[in-house]
Formats: C-alpha cells, sequence, structure tokens
C-alpha cells in the first residue's frame, strides 16, 4: 500500500514547506532513500558527510508528510514502563541499554535543533525540556505502574522519577477525582515538522550537488537489472531510477515494497487533535514547559502544548486507542489517514476537560482532528539494518561487484543492498533519529569506526551505543506476526511520541 494521496490535513503541516531541488540528472545515483520524515533526514544528516556519493531523496507525497508531521511533538520514553516490557526478554542490564537508548535521544534532538534553529531565518523548531507527568485514572494501572518505578530503582538508580500519591497529585498538577495518582519525569517537546523541513534545507545548502529531494514520487516497484553500478530499479509513474544501495525509511509503509514485512510492519490508524485550552488550564509559571499522559487500562491520552507568551498555547492532544465501537479493531491494518474515526474523534474533544474540571475552566476545545499510520512489529522495536535477499525476494545476480558504499550489517566485503530503519509502534521521537545514525554508518562501510562527535551523533564506533537487538535478523523475521486483536497489539502502549 502507498501513503494516501489526499490524508487528512495536519496542524504541524498547515503552512507546507516546498524542499524541491532543481539536482543534476539523479536518474542513476548510488543511494536512494525513500521516504522524507525523521528517519530519512536523519539517515542523509549522516550519511552525507562519510562519502562523497550523490543521494537521491524519492517521496510519495509531500515532504515530512507521514508520521513525523502528523505526531504530537512529543520525545517522551517512560523508562520504567520500557524496562518493565524488555526485561523478560532480554534481562534487566540489556533492557536497561535499550531504554538509555530511547532516553538518549532527547539530547540528540536538542542538539539538531539548535543546529536547525541556528540557521532558520523564521520559524524556530520550539525545542524544550519538559515536565512530563503520567495521570493515572485506574487504580490498578496506577499501582503495577509504581512496582515498576521500584523495580528501575535498583537497575538505573541514576533515572529521576518522582510518584505522586492520589492527593497530592490532584492538588499540584490540577487534576479531578478521577486521578487516582501520577508518575513525573524529564521528557521533551517540539515543532517536529519545522525539525525535519529544517534540516532538510540545511543538508540541500551544505550539499547542493549532491543531495536532490524529489515529492510527489511514489516508488510503486522495484526490479533488479544486470548493471554493476547500480542493479536496483525503483519505478514511479513518472520516470524510473537506479541505485546502488535503497533505504527503506517508509516505516509503517514499508511492506509496500518488502512484501515479507506484511506481518511484520502492520500499519495502524491513530488520532490526533489540536485544541484550545479552557480559561483556567493550565496553571503553569512557565507555559509549554509540560506535557501530560492520561493512563488507563485500556490505553492511553498524551499532550503537549504550544509555548506562547500568555500561556495558552495551542495543545496536542492525541491517543483515543480502543474507543471506536469496534475497541480498536478498525484501525488495523488501516493505511490511509484520509479520514478519522469520529467516536475516537469525539472522545478526544472531551478527555481533557472530563479530568481538569472544574479547573479547566470555560471555553477551550477541539480545532482541527486528523489522522496518521504507524507501524507496528510483532516484538514492539524496530527493524535496522541490511535487508537481505530472502526478505526483499530481490536477488542481485552475483557478476554484479565492485565497491560502492556499503557492506552487509556486522559482516565484511561490499555490494549493494536494500536497508531498512522502521517499525517503531508509535515511539517515533524515541528511536528513528539514531537508529537512522546508526544505518548511515552501516551504509557508509564505516560502523567500525571511531567517529567524531557531531551534533546529535555519539562518537565512537556504531557498537558502542547502538542496541543490537534492533537489527533485523532472520530469527526476528522468522517469529510469529503482529497480533491484529487490539487487546494484544500492543505490548505496552505508546505514549504519544508519534502517531
Amino acid at each position: 500500500m502507498l501513503p494516501h494521496p489526499s490524508p487528512t490535513p495536519s496542524y504541524w503541516t498547515r503552512s507546507p514547506i516546498s524542499l524541491q531541488s532543481s539536482p543534476p540528472d539523479f536518474t542513476q545515483t548510488p543511494i536512494v532513500i525513500l521516504g522524507t520524515g525523521l528517519t530519512a533526514v536523519s539517515v542523509a544528516y549522516s550519511l552525507l558527510p562519510l562519502t562523497s556519493a550523490p543521494v537521491l531523496v524519492l517521496d510519495a507525497r509531500s515532504p515530512c508528510d507521514g508520521a513525523t508531521g502528523r505526531n504530537g511533538g512529543h520525545c517522551k520514553v517512560v523508562p520504567h514502563e520500557e524496562l518493565s516490557k524488555l526485561t523478560p526478554r532480554f534481562g534487566a542490564q540489556r533492557a536497561a541499554e535499550l531504554v538509555r537508548f530511547q532516553m538518549r535521544h532527547l539530547a540528540s534532538l536538542r542538539e539538531v535543533c539548535e543546529l536547525v534553529d541556528a540557521e532558520a531565518a523564521g520559524e524556530k523548531t520550539e525545542f524544550r525540556e519538559v515536565e512530563t507527568v503520567d495521570l493515572y485514572i485506574d487504580k490498578e494501572v496506577f499501582r503495577d505502574a509504581k512496582g515498576n518505578v521500584e523495580t528501575m530503582r535498583g537497575v538505573m538508580p541514576d533515572v529521576e522519577v518522582k510518584v505522586w500519591e492520589a492527593d497530592e497529585a490532584r492538588e499540584h498538577f490540577g487534576a479531578n477525582s478521577r486521578c487516582h495518582g501520577a508518575i513525573s519525569y524529564k521528557a521533551g517537546a517540539l515543532y517536529p515538522y519545522r525539525l525535519v523541513t529544517g534540516l532538510w534545507k540545511y543538508l540541500l545548502k551544505r550539499y547542493p550537488s549532491r543531495l536532490a529531494i524529489i515529492a510527489h514520487a511514489p516508488a510503486t516497484s522495484i526490479s533488479v537489472s544486470p548493471s554493476p553500478s547500480a542493479p536496483f530499479l525503483i519505478h514511479t509513474p513518472s520516470r524510473t531510477y537506479s541505485a546502488r544501495h535503497i533505504i527503506h525509511a517508509t516505516n509503517a509503509y514499508a511492506s509496500h515494497l518488502i512484501s515479507s514485512l506484511r506481518d511484520r510492519i502492520v500499519p495502524v490508524r491513530a488520532h490526533m487533535t489540536s485544541q484550545r485550552p479552557g480559561s483556567l488550564f493550565p496553571s503553569l509559571t512557565s507555559p509549554g514547559l509540560r506535557s501530560w499522559s492520561v493512563i488507563y487500562g485500556q490505553g492511553f491520552e498524551y499532550v503537549t502544548q504550544r509555548p506562547s507568551p500568555d500561556g495558552k498555547g495551542d495543545l496536542l492532544v492525541g491517543g483515543g486507542w480502543a474507543r471506536s465501537p469496534s475497541g480498536g479493531a478498525d484501525a488495523i491494518d488501516v493505511s490511509a489517514d484520509n479520514d478519522v474515526e469520529p467516536f475516537t474523534a469525539r472522545y478526544l474533544e472531551g478527555a481533557l476537560r472530563d479530568l481538569f474540571a472544574p479547573k479547566w475552566g470555560e471555553g477551550g476545545g477541539v480545532e482541527l482532528t486528523w489522522s496518521g499510520i504507524i507501524g507496528v512489529t510483532p516484538d514492539s522495536l524496530p527493524f535496522v539494518g541490511r535487508l537481505g535477499a530472502s526478505a526483499t525476494a530481490r536477488v542481485v545476480p552475483s557478476s554484479v561487484t565492485g565497491t560502492g558504499a556499503g557492506r552487509s550489517v556486522g559482516k565484511a566485503g561490499s555490494g549493494p543492498a536494500e536497508w531498512i530503519s522502521a517499525g517503531y509502534n508509535g515511539e517515533g521521537m524515541v528511536f528513528a533519529f539514531l537508529s537512522g545514525t546508526a544505518l548511515a554508518a552501516h551504509v557508509a562501510g564505516r560502523e567500525s569506526e571511531e567517529m567524531p562527535r557531531e551534533p546529535g551523533m555519539p562518537a565512537g564506533k556504531v557498537s558502542d551505543w547502538f542496541p543490537p537487538e534492533l537489527y533485523i535478523s532472520e530469527e526476528r523475521l522468522s517469529g510469529d506476526g503482529v497480533r491484529r486483536d487490539p487487546e494484544g497489539l500492543f505490548s505496552c502502549p505508546p505514549r504519544g511520541t508519534s502517531v
């Protein structure tokens, strides 16, 4: 499935930014990136300094109009819940490293936003660290969460998390008696569309002869030719491009060109709204420096607020999972974001008012509702790395040899390849950027080199900081596929980092 050509308008993309470039003839190029979201721009940002090869970027729609341009602008990992989810599979220490990898995105995105803002002539990325608070309206879920916090303190004692019992949570955060407790910690918030388009602008300015972006160029299929330099043929409605390396940065849409992933990265429709706050919400001395999640047994909502001088910045409210008449089943295997589910939309309209009344005040309400597509994987972790022929069903002739960007992940030897970083389970803001950075090093064949510290990118070898559990493998591909029932879809529900 390709992205729908007429998606619901997103709050972030109301003022679209053109990135169309006028490059040399890029019909044949060493590297093609499919997609223009956070993963794609991360790959390009990391890869262009590592190789002299030109890079062509294709997108089926306008730039950054996929999940990154439709999310909640929330850079948040729930450390105690992630640790609890991952420990049974990987053990406490490896689970902790996976959690730290996600947490590292806060600093990485801050640095990249600072880079983009320094180059921007006008509107900024609005990156800020926030106090995020999870408000629990289910006593049993809150009890379990407190237990997970205590367990985490024994494994990751440096992670600061504060538990608020019911009375103090209601008093401090302004919630009503529906709130049975809260947990707060550090997260981030930003204007994701401006981050991605701003970074693309930075790269186009820095590499004008080596980077080209072509929008509204959906890749309809991929075939293989005997060409020794560029054996992959990417077919679009207007022309065919040849490449030595293809990087799939299409998240929920990856299985369109990689059929083996149809049960491994399943599209799921999610919902977002922009809302005006009520006259009494929130009562903060520093508006825009708090985010919220509402947690209960069947799902969650998540909220960020844009900073504004009057403290009444727009609220970005998403979630409502399982609030449709089918309990969320109607959202599974849905790849079209051209409409919204009306019951979910109506629920999101009143979710904050119901929890914060009477301290919500008068007025407020929904201004815009839209949908976006997330990619769900069987083990709730993304797939990152080199795609073998068994995954793509595309075999490059053995006669095609020679030098070029790229080696197999973890193995010696150069040659053409397809690569992927996708399947973020609604948590793209704490997985995508550094996954793209790691993938770029592999494509360039420099993953074993000591790399210098750069804005947003760690120093050292990839193995020093990238969790091996995220690499795509035959073992991960051969397991059970994604469960299609709403109850089992998320082993740990996402908390709003990405639509």
